[in-house]
Order: structure tokens, then sequence, then C-alpha cells
């Protein structure tokens, strides 16, 4: 294993520094739930297009799913869902007003195909956890002497304070 350097350290904390700036900067913008949803459909293409891209080529996304030997699949799938959804979905779901892909499925089929459809993304989701909690394991064996069940540990405690504290009230 490769030792850290002064180096490497400094460049983790300007990173780390910089994340935090950027998101203490956007969260100032932020005036209501609208703006936190949508950015208040104000965000041109090249800022949607950004975010996604940003989302998709993240950690999960490089690292995870890569361990996973799904790696082009993802991105190949990705991309072309991204061109399909700019095609055909976008405009008409602007016109919506929904904020969600759930509203649209209920506004058009019911309640019931609403529920499903939770289910199904409820599905999804937990498989993308799985990938960001492979993702963080191999990150913390990069920089830290520690197993991949201590790293894989850490990792999902981290994303579950994380998830309790954004269901916490605020007080």
């Amino acid at each position: 294993m490769q030792q850290l350097t002064p180096l490497h350290v400094v460049g983790l904390l300007a990173t780390i520094a910089l994340i935090i700036g950027i998101g203490i900067y956007s969260g100032r913008k932020v005036k209501s739930a609208a703006d936190f949803s949508s950015g208040g459909s104000r965000a041109g293409a090249w800022i949607v297009c950004g975010a996604i891209m940003g989302t998709l080529v993240s950690g999960q996304a490089t690292i995870g799913t890569a361990q996973l030997a799904f790696s082009w699949w993802f991105t190949l799938g990705s991309g072309l869902g991204c061109l399909i959804l700019a095609i055909g979905f976008a405009a008409p779901y602007r016109r919506s007003g929904c904020s969600t892909l759930l509203q649209i499925v209920s506004k058009e089929y019911g309640p019931r195909a609403e529920s499903l459809g939770s289910i199904f993304c409820s599905i999804g989701i937990f498989i993308s956890v799985v990938a960001q909690v492979l993702s963080a394991t191999a990150l913390l064996i990069t920089i830290f002497p520690i197993s991949h069940l201590a790293a894989a540990l850490v990792s999902i405690a981290l994303m579950a304070s994380k998830a309790r504290s954004m269901l916490s009230p605020q007080a």
C-alpha cells in the first residue's frame, strides 16, 4: 500500500474544503422548497446536464459499479436514458408542474400505480446504496490501513447517521 504523503493530505483537505464551500454558497441561494427541489425551474440545460452527469459519473458509477463488473453497461444505460429523457420527456415534464415522476404516474394511472412505482424506486435505491458502500469501502481501504469489513461498516454507519440527521425534525 502506498504511503500518504503531506501532499496527498493537502490535496484531500483542499478538495473537501472546496466541496464544503460550494455547498455553503449554493445553500444560501435556496429560499423555498421549490428552490430546493427543482432550482425554482430557473436552471438552464447545462446546469441540469451537469447535475445529472455529476450524479451518474460519481464514485458509485466509477468505483462501486465497476467492482460489480457492470461499469460500461451502467454508463451506457445511463447515457442512453438521459438522451431519451432529454429528447422526449423533459418539456412535457416541466409543463406538468409535478416535482417527481411518481406524481406524473399517479396523475396518469392512479394511486395504485404510484404505490407500485414507489416500491420499484425503493428497490433501485437499495441497489444504488450497495454500489455506494462498495465505492466508499474502496476509498477507505485506500486511505486507511483497515480491513474491507471495517471499511464497509464505517461507510454504512456514516450513511446511516447522515440519513438519520436528514429525517430528524429541525429545531
